[in-house]
């Protein structure tokens, strides 16, 4: 009785989210093609580098972001120069690396593989419903439902709605009892918006949320580049540990 009821409200939250057909199953077959497409272009070519999550794991920022408490790791860099003119970025395949061994490990995780439909608005819809999906016995906490109704119930500009999608973000994750992990992969693919409004949207969750909780984005250097857009990055009284970037490009061998 008590897991169909979890469901329910699940489901209603799926509503206030306009997100569709949108499920687990979806997002895992789209997970694998995207995995397989990534591994064509990239893990075949044997004279351009690649990149690994036991080599990312010996860099210092990265190891930073996992030691520390909630922080945010900024991965970008180019593709090789004979690479420029595919979409795919060669730090893609480490993102979905990271995404498939926390989903093996059964940690709490959300992804979201942007692509030029995509929004914030959207990112911010999937990863708050994943998370519901993944462990809806967080519903059963209190009046913390009510509050996460109400956010997810209000409309107005696209900036309110962003807003009420990241504080609703910050009362699932401040329910989770262990580390939650998100990793958002090219979100300067995103159609009409500015990456560094995101950037912004995830400090504040690393920076407000109780839980641990550990962000990683993934960008391509050539189509959005953070150090050009430093400035821009809200950092004002931000723990420096809780923002970490690291930069690799590809070469070739």
């Amino acid at each position: 009785m008590q897991e169909r009821e979890e469901s329910r409200l699940v489901i209603e939250m799926k509503r206030h989210l306009d997100l569709g057909d949108y499920d687990k199953e979806s997002l895992r077959d789209g997970l694998s093609r995207y995995r397989d497409v990534l591994a064509e272009i990239f893990n075949k070519d044997r004279h351009r580098s690649k990149l690994d999550l036991s080599t990312l794991a010996q860099h210092e920022h990265y190891m930073d972001w996992e030691k520390n408490g909630s922080s945010l790791l900024v991965l970008f860099g180019r593709n090789e120069s004979g690479m420029q003119t595919i979409e795919d970025s060669w730090l893609s395949p480490v993102a979905l690396e990271l995404i498939e061994s926390l989903l093996e490990s059964n940690k709490w995780v959300a992804y979201c593989l942007c692509t030029q439909s995509s929004s914030h608005n959207g990112l911010l819809s999937a990863l708050l419903y994943q998370l519901l999906e993944t462990n809806p016995a967080v519903l059963r906490k209190g009046d913390d439902l009510q509050d996460i109704d109400r956010l997810l119930s209000q409309r107005g500009s696209k900036e309110d709605r962003v807003r009420a999608l990241r504080q609703a973000v910050l009362r699932v994750i401040d329910l989770f009892d262990d580390t939650v992990y998100l990793v958002i992969d090219r979100p300067e693919l995103c159609s009409n918006e500015n990456p560094v409004d995101l950037i912004n949207v995830l400090l504040h969750l690393v920076e407000e949320s109780k839980t641990k909780l550990k962000v990683m984005a993934v960008l391509r250097s050539e189509w959005w580049d953070p150090r050009s857009r430093e400035k821009e990055v809200d950092t004002r009284g931000l723990d420096p540990r809780k923002f970490q970037r690291l930069e690799l490009d590809q070469y070739r061998l």
